[in-house]
């Protein structure tokens, strides 16, 4: 197996929804994700005990299923960080069509999601699922649990307590209400040009 690292992005404060000292500890978090994957993958590159691999117990195992969790923290930290916005706005274009044909409107995706992102452990997020050729808010409730396979997520909201508790506490309502309004809809209406609906 060839041996294949990874480097953090680099990210900028530049939002409102948090200050800088919960964002700084968060993207220290993040980069914690990163060095994962990449001592995961240089113990991968030698088959570690992989003669004795099995589905109940095993060293491989282990291994694999943190490979998957930290892989996954690392997308989507770097997805929720890039489409986190620096002021308040609405959604337009691609993104704004999207919502209506889905949702009715901006107002009820946003409803929505809200109640969504209330309801998640780990991470809320708008995706497009192929299999339904249409969009879905869905939660998970750790990085690579309920994680729909072949969905594209072109918003995602981390809603660990990592993510927001030095600024909120237990307030999640008032973190997710700033969210929604500052999201970088430049960044989500870019990913959604990526999918089949906006074909």
């Amino acid at each position: 197996m060839s041996e294949n690292t990874i480097k953090p992005q680099d990210f900028t404060y530049n939002t409102p929804v948090v200050t800088k000292e919960q964002f700084d500890a968060h993207i220290k978090l993040y980069h914690g994700y990163v060095d994962k994957v990449n001592e995961i993958g240089k113990i991968l590159n030698e088959n570690p005990e992989a003669d004795t691999a099995n589905a109940t117990y095993s060293h491989f195992r282990c291994l694999k299923k943190g490979q998957s969790y930290a892989l996954d923290g690392v997308v989507l930290h770097e997805l929720y960080f890039n489409n986190m916005g620096g002021a308040e706005n609405t959604p337009w274009g691609a993104s704004a069509q999207v919502l209506e044909a889905f949702f009715g409107s901006y107002a009820d995706w946003a409803r929505d999601f809200k109640a969504s992102a209330l309801s998640a452990r780990g991470w809320a997020m708008l995706a497009f699922d192929q299999r339904t050729a249409a969009f879905h808010n869905l939660i998970a409730d750790t990085h690579d649990d309920g994680i729909v396979t072949g969905a594209f997520p072109v918003l995602v909201l981390d809603m660990y307590e990592h993510a927001y508790f030095l600024d909120y506490q237990t307030d999640k309502a008032a973190y997710i209400d700033k969210f929604i309004k500052c999201v970088n809809w430049e960044v989500v209406d870019s990913r959604v040009k990526k999918t089949p609906a906006a074909g």
